[in-house]
């Protein structure tokens, strides 16, 4: 993940250790190419994102239907009393309630990333650097702290591993009401 790589590069480029003067322009210089490359990842992501945005919610949504169905049916094969057990059933409901589960996380490992990079930088002793590093690095925090990579659904709903408590909680209700 690009986000992953610019968080990398940071932290290498201020763990480094400063030896000569010349590498404290190019650590300079670094730190503000690495803040352009994450505006340029955060603007290219909300993008992608506003493209995305009217689709997204009618996906989330029909994957909810189809999660509900699934789940429905399967609990209905499982209440017959000569139940045989279809695997290829068990293996699309629980594959499909895999997909949402798997999107969920991997937009929670981003936000997690970023609040990474951000602590890492508030420990950072920026007393170390000279005037125009710590200046890169205080602007690197105000960017990083002010252009997060939010996933959302139409502004209805922030996506995350806090929407699985809901989904679950909307499939089991849903379930048990068909039943």
């Amino acid at each position: 993940m690009l986000f992953k790589k610019c968080f990398k590069n940071i932290k290498i480029i201020l763990l480094e250790e400063i030896e000569k003067s010349n590498k404290n322009r190019s650590k300079t210089v670094s730190l503000q190419k690495l803040n352009n490359l994450y505006m340029c990842l955060v603007w290219n992501y909300r993008y992608l994102i506003t493209f995305l945005q009217p689709s997204l919610l009618v996906i989330w949504i029909s994957v909810m239907i189809i999660v509900i169905c699934l789940f429905y049916i399967l609990l209905l094969a499982y209440s017959l009393h000569e139940f045989k057990r279809d695997l290829f059933l068990e293996i699309r409901t629980y594959g499909i309630l895999a997909m949402p589960i798997f999107v969920l996380t991997e937009t929670e490992k981003l936000n997690c990333i970023s609040e990474d990079i951000l602590s890492f930088l508030f420990k950072y002793p920026i007393s170390k650097l000279n005037p125009a590093e710590a200046a890169q690095v205080e602007t690197l925090i105000t960017t990083l702290h002010l252009q997060r990579p939010i996933l959302k659904a139409s502004d209805v709903f922030t996506v995350g591993t806090r929407l699985l408590a809901s989904i679950s909680g909307t499939v089991v209700t849903y379930v048990l009401v068909a039943l």
